[in-house]
């Protein structure tokens, strides 16, 4: 199963939980929960050769940097750097030491503009001279790390990045420290922010009232139409995707119903998505390309099932949009209006969408003990498909919304 090998992507975020990077991670085939190799330069390898070359870091990350784990000889052999050396943060392993060689490679890796990561850093004199190159600091036995070691990296420039965060106390107590970056499971858990707590779920009630209009087969596109131009906002955004140079328009679209056909109705509900977190609280946009990349999934395979795509789309969407919006399952289902038929599926995880949700859920889990070997792989290359997809989406949202 060599050809089965596939990559992750760990969100990396700054102190205001803005998701800033992402740690490139191998994965030897799609039931691997962490980077099980015997060959670290082949994993590297693998990993670069997908990311940089098989989708391109543009369609993969937009304009976030990548971590990417170095061993030894790899750091030794230039020719192996990949494209876009100021996108890229070279992650130097806990294994290497400060010999000649590897002090000699790391000046020619910041003379071509690459940044140097430090990973999981123990200070001492094997690797004190690494310190002179490194942008980066990684730390993942923070918990008694005084103020004091943290103002020493923090005098010579570097960047603290703790790992391993597990909860929100942690990140809280780490950015009082005067660490910079954080990585770990925090982020996926909701925090609740009561301010604007009002607006936020007026807009809330609007914006699943447009997505229950999206889910049914067949879209009345004045009611659609209506709905959106009550949000303001949403309408601008809509408008300026429409008319971004992506479309390339030869005339500037100012009719909605003329940008929902050039969108398609499957970027819309991507779009209303988006802005669905985007009401909710911070850490909770750190969710939103797992959760499109789910959605999207549920969509194309529904499509080879010969399910209807668009209540997938909503299926997986809703999957882990109700712990963000902290209501029961149940009650999300039913404000969309799903037949009943369905909602019992998906709440059970039984029946044709039910079964379809729980075999990507266990996908993403690393669970492929009933799956075939050709159904994992082509999971693996409907993720990839899915996660350039929802990145495209992302950029051009995320654009609108900078204005």
């Amino acid at each position: 199963m060599t050809d089965n090998y596939c990559i992750a992507l760990q969100p990396i975020c700054d102190r205001k939980m803005r998701h800033v990077a992402d740690e490139l991670l191998y994965r030897s085939n799609a039931t691997a929960q962490s980077a099980v190799f015997s060959d670290a330069m082949v994993a590297t390898a693998r990993a670069s050769n997908i990311a940089f070359y098989e989708i391109g870091l543009e369609k993969l990350v937009g304009e976030r940097k990548v971590f990417l784990n170095a061993p030894r000889d790899w750091l030794l052999s230039p020719e192996l750097l990949p494209p876009k050396s100021s996108q890229i943060v070279i992650e130097i392993l806990e294994t290497v030491v400060a010999e000649p060689e590897i002090i000699k490679a790391l000046a020619y890796i910041k003379s071509r503009g690459y940044l140097i990561a430090l990973d999981d850093f123990v200070l001492n004199d094997n690797t004190k001279q690494l310190l002179q190159y490194a942008d980066y600091v990684k730390i993942d036995r923070w918990q008694n790390m005084s103020l004091e070691e943290c103002a020493f990296y923090k005098n010579k420039k570097i960047k603290l990045l703790a790992e391993k965060v597990e909860t929100y106390e942690d990140f809280q107590l780490l950015r009082q420290k005067g660490f910079d970056y954080f990585q770990g499971y925090f982020y996926a858990r909701p925090i609740t922010q009561t301010g604007l707590a009002y607006d936020r779920v007026s807009n809330r009630q609007a914006q699943l009232r447009l997505l229950a209009e999206l889910q049914h087969e067949q879209v009345d596109y004045d009611k659609l139409e209506t709905l959106i131009l009550l949000d303001p906002h949403l309408t601008y955004i809509i408008l300026k995707y429409t008319n971004s140079a992506f479309y390339a328009l030869q005339a500037p679209s100012t009719s909605m119903q003329h940008a929902l056909q050039v969108l398609g109705l499957r970027r819309v509900r991507a779009i209303i998505a988006t802005q669905l977190f985007a009401t909710a609280q911070t850490a909770s946009a750190l969710l939103l390309p797992q959760v499109l990349t789910r959605a999207a999934m549920c969509e194309h395979l529904a499509e080879v099932q010969g399910l209807e795509a668009h209540t997938a789309f909503i299926a997986g969407l809703l999957s882990k949009m109700h712990t963000i919006f902290d209501v029961p399952y149940a009650e999300l289902l039913n404000q969309l209006c799903l037949p009943v038929e369905i909602v019992l599926q998906l709440e059970g995880r039984k029946g044709k969408y039910g079964r379809l949700l729980d075999m990507i859920e266990g996908f993403e889990n690393g669970d492929m003990t009933k799956l075939s070997f050709e159904e994992v792989s082509m999971l693996n290359q409907v993720w990839l498909d899915s996660r350039v997809w929802v990145q495209e989406v992302l950029e051009h949202t995320t654009e609108s919304d900078k204005g």
